[in-house]
């Protein structure tokens, strides 16, 4: 019982963080929380962050696309970190934001095609291979 409650407290007291990935099809990145002293923006708690996926219309002053996909009104895939309230408003508006998914767990609002290479934002341990753990809070920088 003892180990049980233990295991329940670490839990609660993780500082948590979401990985999302940020950008379009032509151009994305993997951005995780605990490198911003914001959370999700504007000093929203990372508890009120969700990762989202939706696809969008280039429009002539969509400074995401390329001239050619302004030109073509090109439908192309869009990724983001937001909040929980934004993501509500984006369903309230399916003809902008088609095939809106949000989601809060990690990676998961991935692009589906494998063609789309998006870039790791997490410095890696040269000697491991795996992700460096976030600096201190006083050392991050604001990226936000």
């Amino acid at each position: 019982m003892l180990f049980k409650l233990l295991v329940f407290i670490c839990m609660v007291c993780q500082v948590s963080t979401l990985q999302c990935y940020m950008g379009t099809d032509s151009q994305c990145f993997l951005m995780d929380t605990s490198y911003s002293q914001n959370g999700c923006g504007d000093g929203i708690p990372v508890k009120n962050c969700v990762c989202a996926k939706y696809r969008v219309q280039c429009t002539p002053d969509d400074t995401a696309c390329t001239t050619e996909e302004q030109r073509l009104k090109t439908v192309k895939w869009a990724y983001i970190m937001t909040t929980d309230q934004m993501c509500k408003q984006m369903k309230k508006m399916p003809e902008m934001f088609r095939q809106q998914k949000c989601c809060k767990k990690n990676k998961c609002n991935a692009p589906q095609s494998k063609s789309v290479k998006c870039m790791n934002m997490f410095p890696m341990d040269s000697g491991t291979g795996k992700q460096k753990k976030a600096p201190p809070a006083s050392r991050r920088q604001n990226v936000m």
